[in-house]
């Protein structure tokens, strides 16, 4: 499976997950200048914007490093476009998470408020 593939399979499940625990997916790789969210959220009044990895060459142990510093600045800097466009979202509460995702059944690490 080539890595964009195995991206989309990753972020399907993610999704499936993520509605199964109640939240509405709001978008999907969302795109602005210098950067992409995986997964935009809601969960009750919160927005969540999630970070999607397929943990192919990662370990569990390693979960904390998968997102590094300049991805999160990117992310952080795309959810800032991402509330300017959508004015209904500005004063709502924010969080960013992350969800690993692994080959195994139900192989899925859901890393709240993660950065």
């Amino acid at each position: 499976m080539n890595k964009r593939r195995r991206g989309a399979w990753g972020e399907e499940r993610a999704v499936a997950f993520l509605q199964k625990k109640g939240y509405t997916v709001i978008a999907r790789n969302y795109r602005a200048p210098g950067g992409e969210i995986d997964i935009i959220a809601e969960l009750g009044e919160r927005i969540v914007f999630v970070e999607v990895k397929v943990l192919g060459s990662y370990g569990r142990e390693e979960l904390g490093r998968i997102v590094g510093r300049e991805k999160r600045r990117r992310i952080l800097s795309t959810a800032d476009a991402f509330l300017a466009e959508r004015d209904e979202f500005r004063d709502r509460p924010l969080r960013c998470d992350v969800i690993a995702v692994c080959p195994e059944p139900d192989g899925i690490v859901h890393l709240e408020d993660a950065f």
